[in-house]
Formats: C-alpha cells, structure tokens, sequence
C-alpha cells in the first residue's frame, strides 16, 4: 500500500484496471429499470443485495453480472458479509475448491455454488449433489418468449439452499408475501441494453451490451436492417397490447403498439445495427 501512495496517480489506475480484467469481474447488469429489483431474502440471515445502492447499471462495480455461461460479481448479506459468486471473480480457480462458481446454462437455468464468507457454500440447483427427489430446488432466470415484455426478462425465481444458513429466495412469488414484502431480483441479461438484441448478439457484432441502440430496437425482426418488414410486422400487430401483440413491436414501452411505434421505426428506416456504438 505504502509503495502505492508514491506511484503516479495514472500509474494506480492502469492497474486497477488490469486487475479487475485479470479477476473477470464485469459487473453488474442488476436491476435495470432502478426499480429496486435487486434483492433476496434469507430465512435465517435476512437481505441480500445483487446491486449495492452507490454502484449505476453498467459495466463495472461489485454487484451481479449476468453472462451466457456464469454468474459473477457479489452479493451483500446485511448480517453475513460477501457472497462470492465465482471463482472468476478473484481468480482462485485454480485454487483446492477448484472452477467452482454459478453457473448459467444460457437458457437461465442456474447451477453450482457460491461461497459465502460467514456462510459457506450455497447451492443454486439440487441437480449439483442430485437431491432433486428429496428437494427440488433451484433458480431461474426468466428468459424472453415472442410475447413477454422486455423489462420482464432476466426476473430471478427459486431457491438456493446454504448449508448452515437454510434456504434463500429470489422472488416474493416463491413464498406468496408479495403483498406484505415485495421483493425480487431481476438482471438485464438476456438484454442488458433494453433495446431488444441480446447481449450476445452486441457482443458478436463486437457492440457494448450495455448501450441501448435505437437502429436494433428497431429492427424488430433482427435482420440487421431497419426495413419494410420491420414496418409491416408492427402494422400487422397495430392497436395490440403486449401481450398479444410481440413485445418486439412495442418501441416506446408503453405496451401497446401504436402510431408512435411506426414513426420511431420509420425514424431508423434503411439504417444498418453495424451503426450502433
């Protein structure tokens, strides 16, 4: 630390820098809509955080980070410290506990542990030690179908279980008390960005997932392209809500589709994603 102190000021941040690159940490994509949809709750240890309060959704900071494959990032226990997500995130994997983390099957079926300091190990999945026949347990992370809203994605649902802390959940529906205690968990993943291309599909188009881009937006057909058919698919669905009509459709999020969809459709007409930042 000492040695730190004497460094130059641009010196200290290159290296931060490169280690929070060297852990893996891309956090957090939690709680999107800054609704408070960032919480979990533990029968015996109270709240936990998936985003704390000072961290904004971007890239970057201690909260959870939703990929493909895992689950990074932390979650803050009010009464029991740090919860580890992932060995990524400080890179102990090649540590005796081994490449041991939560993990996302890339359809939003979580498994695998996460280590909590005071706690120990927490099981996301009953299929990791096969009690699923005693105890079916599990979290999910609700992924988008044709018709789903787009801020009703990434919603966390289930229980994990702590070996010496009991069950934790993620969603006020899994014990029926959102009326008195609502709380959820919900990340942007699959769609950190809100504008309808996956993050997997920014990535490939080497684009940041968690800048919103109108031109994909609405591309409501994903082709690349904003174009006639983008158009005709939101006039073949006009005057729906959402649902029935594909949330796709609806560019304003007003939930239903409209002249205001078309016209910011058509503000984007011939423009190519390649032009997103």
């Amino acid at each position: 630390m000492r040695g730190l102190m004497h460094m130059p000021l641009v010196v200290v941040v290159l290296l931060v820098a490169l280690l929070a690159l060297a852990t893996g940490v891309l956090a957090d994509n939690t709680d999107q809509s800054n609704n408070g949809s960032r919480y979990a709750w533990g029968e015996n240890i109270g709240w936990l955080k998936a985003r704390p309060a000072s961290e904004a959704y971007a890239a970057g900071g201690s909260g959870v980070q939703v990929t493909d494959t895992d689950v990074l990032g932390y979650l803050w226990g009010e009464n029991i410290g740090w919860v580890n997500l992932s060995c990524k995130n400080d890179a102990s994997c090649a540590g005796p506990a081994g490449n041991w983390g939560v993990k996302n099957d890339g359809a939003g079926h979580l498994s695998g542990y996460a280590w909590g300091e005071n706690v120990g190990w927490i099981n996301f999945s009953c299929s990791n030690d096969g009690s699923c026949g005693t105890a079916n347990f599990g979290v999910t992370i609700a992924t988008p179908g044709p018709y789903d809203y787009l801020a009703d994605w990434g919603i966390f649902h289930g229980y994990a279980w702590a070996e010496n802390v009991g069950w934790i959940s993620f969603n006020c529906q899994n014990d029926s008390t959102c009326g008195t205690a609502p709380y959820q968990a919900q990340s942007g993943w699959p769609n950190s960005s809100g504008d309808g291309y996956t993050d997997a599909q920014h990535i490939a188009l080497s684009k940041d997932p968690f800048t919103y881009c109108p031109i994909m937006r609405a591309d409501v057909n994903g082709s690349g392209t904003v174009n006639i058919f983008d158009l005709a698919n939101e006039a073949q669905h006009y005057g729906q809500l959402i649902p029935p009509g594909p949330a796709r459709d609806d560019q304003n999020s007003d939930r239903k589709i409209n002249i205001f969809d078309l016209a910011l459709t058509a503000q984007q007409y011939g423009k190519s994603v390649t032009a997103c930042p």
